[in-house]
């Protein structure tokens, strides 16, 4: 999969976005941004981000019944659903934490929660929650419950978040009825045991409903969770260091957070150089006015505390962007014997005769022939020639790059372009 399409169906201040019965409108933006892992969040009573763990099916939305009619219909056009719980947070307001926070809460050293309040619309008051703790047995439970309602939902993929991206030196739990021996083993032995369980369990439901996704990354949750959401919350951020990351880590599937509802040329770019996944959300009304074709302004959003980046939204080329995009996820699944599945070496063995500045060069190394991919970008605003490149035994072998256009000017790179060369071994 090139990554996520994240969906909020209906928000925090009740507003829907989607009904369930809009599921073909759902799949449709995702047949044309190149999407097929469909995420469902907000589908309970209390939209996105309030009265968690209460995730029954709105019936709002539609209810339980449309919502399992819609992901059936996602599955039989080739999509794979994501259902979305949190799996550290609950909302004091709700029925579950009057009578079973008390297990499931994690308690600092005066005995007080861990207090967390989300505000996303300027004109509705904060949601307050508080922190649960992977090391008590009752949050546990609650956490299987929810696991089997998402299967019973029909879901492919389990998304638990903000679990991955706790510090368990920061974050300690000092409740003495949960099963950890000290504050500090909450969030190291408690999250891998809540994590190699909700597998365990998962499997035990069904063989095919193992997948799991969480938000943020740390190596204990490597051997349970197969997809990592936010390995970058920028790519622009100049202390982002994607070639340790995908050297160290080759196998972990990361998704770089993208809170817009496009992705532009560049993103989709460095997604294909450094292997990592991509994503796009609709979270808000103005969103989904942007993907089914109409121009938004700052007053779809005024209301909104965090906004996407309306700037772009208002001056990209949406259908050329998306047809780019597509051409590039393309181009990763036609040659993912090297970009999914081979290995990341960076510039390992590979000489570059005087590259221009912009120039990003980067290979991969096929798992069964040994054959290697090298990826040149040109990320700057100039057409630039290819710098003579050579990777030490081994001879060129064929040039390819996204799209069906034909290489008129091998030798050269447009603005914001990338090109693969394939050497073999002598």
């Amino acid at each position: 999969s090139p990554g996520l399409m994240l969906n909020i169906l209906k928000q925090q201040n009740g507003e829907v976005i989607y009904p369930f019965s809009e599921i073909d409108t759902i799949m449709h933006i995702g047949e044309k941004a190149g999407f097929d892992l469909i995420g469902l969040w907000g589908r309970g009573v209390g939209g996105h981000d309030r009265f968690y763990p209460n995730y029954m099916p709105d019936p709002l939305l539609g209810g339980a019944g449309m919502a399992g009619k819609a992901v059936k219909r996602a599955k039989e056009n080739n999509f794979k659903v994501v259902t979305y719980i949190n799996g550290k947070i609950i909302d004091v307001s709700t029925d579950y934490y009057s009578y079973s926070g008390m297990d499931a809460i994690m308690l600092d050293q005066r005995g007080k929660p861990y207090i967390e309040v989300w505000k996303k619309y300027e004109n509705i008051s904060p949601v307050v929650f508080a922190a649960c703790c992977p090391g008590s047995a009752e949050w546990q439970r609650k956490i299987f419950e929810l696991a089997k309602d998402s299967y019973m939902l029909g879901a492919d993929v389990f998304y638990v978040d903000q679990v991955s991206q706790v510090d368990p030196n920061i974050v300690q739990c000092y409740a003495k009825h949960h099963r950890h021996s000290h504050p500090a083993e909450a969030y190291s032995k408690g999250r891998i045991e809540l994590m190699r369980n909700l597998r365990n369990y998962m499997t035990g439901l069904d063989e095919k409903f193992q997948v799991i996704i969480t938000e943020g990354i740390n190596d204990t949750m490597l051997p349970y969770v197969n997809m990592f959401q936010g390995v970058l919350y920028s790519i622009h951020e100049p202390s982002a260091f994607p070639e340790l990351f995908k050297f160290t880590f080759p196998e972990v599937l990361g998704i770089v957070s993208n809170s817009n509802p496009i992705l532009d040329r560049y993103e989709a770019n460095y997604n294909v150089v450094y292997g990592l996944k991509n994503e796009i959300m609709t979270r808000y009304s103005g969103d989904r006015k942007f993907l089914l074709g109409g121009a938004v302004t700052e007053h779809d959003y005024e209301n909104v505390t965090g906004p996407p980046d309306i700037n772009k939204l208002k001056q990209i080329d949406r259908d050329q962007t998306q047809k780019y995009v597509k051409e590039a996820f393309e181009f990763v699944k036609t040659h993912k014997q090297y970009l999914n599945h081979g290995r990341f070496i960076d510039d390992e063995g590979i000489q570059v005769k005087q590259p221009a500045k912009d120039i990003v060069i980067k290979g991969y190394k096929h798992n069964m022939d040994n054959s290697v991919a090298v990826i040149v970008w040109n990320k700057g605003d100039e057409k630039v020639a290819i710098p003579e490149i050579t990777v030490r035994g081994y001879r060129i072998k064929a040039s390819f790059k996204p799209g069906d256009i034909p290489d008129t000017e091998n030798d050269y790179l447009s603005p914001n372009a990338i090109r693969m060369l394939v050497f073999d071994p002598y």
